[in-house]
């Protein structure tokens, strides 16, 4: 992976806080709060939230996979949520794996080499993908973990 593809781990809640929220989503997916309608100062105050758990860096989005995680004393579990964004960075998908995995089918031809579509074998191989990019991260040590701890 290079520095642009970087793999962000982010503690279960403050996965959902930010990628099961409207108003994170709309910052996430707009360069300006006009265009996020949104005040100004509330959509700074959620940017400079996005900035700190390095999300964003120089107003643009600074990964491509986020995977939600949890720990105790003595394990890290990577936990079925994670979002990542299409080979432009410009299209967010939000997946829960224990969930049905839906994908357009446009996307399922981007992530995949599979010239038919089969909805379960490519959203199989999509996520197959995605953590083959993960360990593949853990192994050559591109890997950001991000806490709500201090």
């Amino acid at each position: 992976m290079s520095s642009s593809e970087n793999l962000i781990l982010l503690e279960e809640n403050v996965f959902s806080k930010i990628f099961h929220n409207e108003m994170y989503l709309k910052v996430i997916a707009n360069p300006d709060y006009k265009l996020a309608k949104m005040s100004k100062s509330y959509y700074y105050y959620i940017l400079n939230k996005l900035r700190k758990i390095d999300l964003l860096s120089d107003n643009k989005l600074n990964f491509t996979i986020v995977i939600a995680f949890s720990c105790d004393k003595f394990t890290i579990k990577l936990k079925p949520l994670m979002a990542f964004l299409d080979k432009r960075k410009k299209l967010l998908y939000i997946i829960n794996i224990r969930e049905k995995c839906y994908i357009e089918d446009e996307i399922l031809k981007e992530f995949t080499t599979l010239n038919s579509i089969n909805r379960n074998t490519n959203c199989k191989k999509i996520i197959e993908n995605l953590y083959n990019t993960i360990l593949n991260s853990l192994t050559n040590g591109v890997i950001h973990v991000k806490t709500e701890r201090k």
